[in-house]
């Protein structure tokens, strides 16, 4: 690893961004683009491309709970408010000034931010792959498409056009299923 390192210092020390030429301080992001060597998508804050239209949504998880919620959409996907999701199925959460929602996933007391500011959804420090248009934060609320959610909870979540419903379809994993189940037993 320390001679790919080496080779890729000497190979940039010729670009005037890493040499200090002209004053520049930083890489130049235009020269960093151009060189292929670096992805050029940059996390940004929660926004959307496209403009949003508000909705209203049914999220069912599996059998076992339901509720009516508002929603965004862009007429491809449908944004959920992180916090409503979250709360059907039982997982504990805050959320912060800004609007980023910390979530902990038991078993194992796992971590789940989804950060506003940024952009950016991690799940024990590792990042959970964020579209652009995903996350998004409008009038202090976060909302995340049923993709993202998925991902991030790792269910399977459909969304159902012709009657505005959103389906988890495996809510076993989420502590509401955990509870359920629990119950059953007993």
């Amino acid at each position: 690893a320390g001679f790919w390192a080496l080779c890729l210092l000497v190979g940039l020390s010729g670009l005037p961004a890493f040499t200090g030429e002209a004053g520049a301080q930083t890489p130049d992001p235009a020269l960093l683009a151009s060189s292929r060597l670096f992805p050029v998508s940059e996390p940004g804050p929660a926004e959307s491309p496209e403009p949003l239209e508000d909705a209203l949504v049914e999220i069912r998880m599996g059998r076992l709970s339901a509720t009516t919620t508002p929603a965004l959409t862009d007429g491809t996907r449908v944004l959920l408010p992180v916090g409503a999701f979250l709360e059907l199925a039982e997982v504990d959460f805050t959320v912060d000034s800004v609007g980023s929602v910390h979530a902990t996933l038991y078993p194992g007391q796992r971590r789940l931010t989804f950060d506003a500011a940024l952009g950016l959804v991690h799940l024990q420090g590792v990042p959970v792959e964020v579209d652009v248009g995903e996350l998004v934060l409008a009038e202090e609320e976060l909302f995340a498409s049923t993709e993202l959610l998925g991902r991030a909870l790792d269910v399977v979540v459909k969304m159902d056009w012709e009657d505005l419903e959103v389906d988890v379809i495996n809510p076993e994993s989420l502590p509401l299923g955990r509870r359920v189940a629990r119950e059953a037993r007993w």
